[in-house]
């Protein structure tokens, strides 16, 4: 089984480049592999250390960042796919700071 290059995964989750949203903020969720998840509204100033905190301290759930999967976590593939499509066109409509 090939080994898992996780800092290249986290470099290319922190490199892509999300357009500010109409409300000003960004929707996130993260979902864990039970189901369970977590919804936050993100300041543009707070995206790449919100992302960065995912990957680093919650790297097995995966993040969505305005309906784009950029954080697999332990979600396959399919689930991730299935996701994707269920978040289009959620938006937040304020900062949820502190983020959980």
């Amino acid at each position: 089984m090939a080994e898992i290059d996780f800092e290249a995964l986290e470099a290319q989750a922190l490199s892509r480049n999300f357009p500010v949203t109409e409300s000003g903020f960004h929707h996130t969720r993260g979902v864990y592999n039970s189901g369970d998840f977590v919804d936050n509204g993100v300041d543009p100033a707070h995206l790449q250390n919100h992302i960065k905190y995912n990957t680093t301290m919650r790297f097995g759930r995966a993040l969505f960042v305005d309906g784009v999967c950029v954080w697999r976590g332990y979600l396959s593939e399919a689930r991730c796919k299935a996701m994707e499509a269920q978040l289009q066109g959620v938006r937040a409509k304020r900062c949820t700071a502190p983020y959980r």
